[in-house]
């Protein structure tokens, strides 16, 4: 007996579910072997519904790709393939999972928001198991939970900012997700909060503040006095424990790597880094290299720890104008879907927060070409799935010739 459409929809979006989670979340350390058969069956799906169809903006992104890696090798004697057929390849997964949907346009962005915030709560999850089975050894790196390769914890706190992002969402969850799900995800998000103390990293703690500041507005915003209660009370409990060190919560704050960083080496000069004086580095020397090779990262003694900018030293200056013309598209597509007032709350702030907190993330932090990629490759993931939403939504406005 042949499955209806429906059954048959939900059956593949239960896959994809599994894939996204085993990819991100690296299971048994088999990422490549995960990402390469959720591709292949992302692929095949897709032509089995005709809906491989290439547009504008993929060319754009194969034409940035190819730049790259040429680039990188001439300029900086990098090979950048693999790294860049991960990115591509979850690229072209967010655009045809999303576009392989049976269902309607809420149901894909429902779709799209699910799969979103479970490929960040597997790479979430996987920075927190690797942060609290791990020691930080001398140079300031923790073994991954699965292979035991050397994890930065700029690397680590980058992967937990990815569900601290979704925090604001939580607030309007109530008609995406369960009583349950919501509890299990404010868990996790604790979790990673948790993780960026240890971690030592003051992005994240900046993103803790923004995502915090953002959830209780919205609070306001919406109405919601029963979480806004829970929230402050939450706060008084915490407050207190601290004060007379219940638990040892106040021994633990203040013995924490994060706080002892702040505190002790730099005087509560949160905001004090090399990162800026890297970046005026670069730009007051802008023109000198623009060909890459890698000339501002050998006179600075290592990342300059800003996309544009790592990207600009290792690839040159033809490779960064494709990828600014890509980020002002993306930046466009993401203020055209959130303004959508059509879609509902939850989607709009999920991604909106999504965007706006990762790509901050990405202007103080090193990713082209450090450590593990897979924080870059499903930021590419999102790109994609947001560029299939986006493409839908113009489609559903234009006016159907008569």
């Amino acid at each position: 007996m042949f499955l209806k459409s429906a059954e048959k929809g939900r059956i593949v979006q239960a896959i994809y579910y599994v894939m996204i989670f085993c990819v991100m979340f690296n299971i048994f350390g088999m990422y490549s072997a995960f990402l390469m058969a959720a591709f292949v069956i992302t692929v095949f799906n897709a032509m089995n519904q005709s809906v491989l169809v290439i547009e504008n903006f993929d060319f754009l992104i194969a034409a940035f790709f190819g730049v790259y890696i040429l680039f990188s090798w001439v300029s900086s004697s990098k090979n950048e393939i693999e790294p860049v057929a991960q990115f591509m390849m979850l690229y072209m997964m967010g655009r045809y999972m999303i576009k392989t949907c049976r269902e309607d346009g809420d149901g894909k962005k429902r779709f799209f928001l699910l799969i979103l915030l479970l490929g960040a709560v597997a790479i979430s999850l996987n920075a927190t198991v690797t942060v609290f089975s791990s020691d930080i050894n001398s140079q300031g790196r923790l073994s991954d939970f699965w292979t035991g390769q050397l994890l930065s914890q700029t690397q680590l706190a980058a992967w937990e900012i990815m569900l601290i992002s979704f925090m604001p969402f939580l607030v309007v969850s109530q008609d995406v997700l369960s009583k349950t799900q919501r509890i299990l995800l404010l868990i996790l998000v604790i979790a990673s909060v948790a993780s960026v103390f240890i971690l030592s990293s003051r992005t994240g703690l900046i993103v803790v503040l923004l995502a915090l500041i953002l959830s209780v507005r919205m609070m306001f915003k919406t109405g919601n006095s029963r979480m806004l209660a829970v929230f402050i009370a939450f706060c008084l409990i915490g407050f207190i424990f601290f004060i007379f060190d219940l638990f040892g919560l106040r021994t633990a704050v203040l013995d924490s790597n994060l706080v002892k960083r702040l505190i002790q080496n730099e005087g509560y000069q949160i905001f004090k880094s090399e990162r800026f004086d890297n970046y005026a580095f670069v730009l007051s020397n802008f023109f000198s290299h623009m060909l890459g090779g890698y000339n501002y990262r050998n006179a600075i003694g290592g990342e300059i720890h800003n996309i544009f900018l790592d990207l600009y030293d290792e690839a040159g200056i033809v490779a960064l104008v494709l990828f600014l013309i890509i980020a002002v598209l993306v930046a466009r597509r993401v203020y055209y879907v959130c303004k959508n007032k059509n879609s509902a709350l939850s989607f709009r702030l999920a991604i909106g927060c999504w965007f706006f907190i990762n790509t901050l993330q990405l202007m103080v932090e090193p990713v082209w070409d450090y450590g593990s990629r897979a924080y870059l490759a499903f930021f590419f993931f999102s790109i994609g799935a947001l560029v299939t939403v986006y493409n839908d939504e113009k489609r559903e406005k234009k006016p159907v010739a008569s």
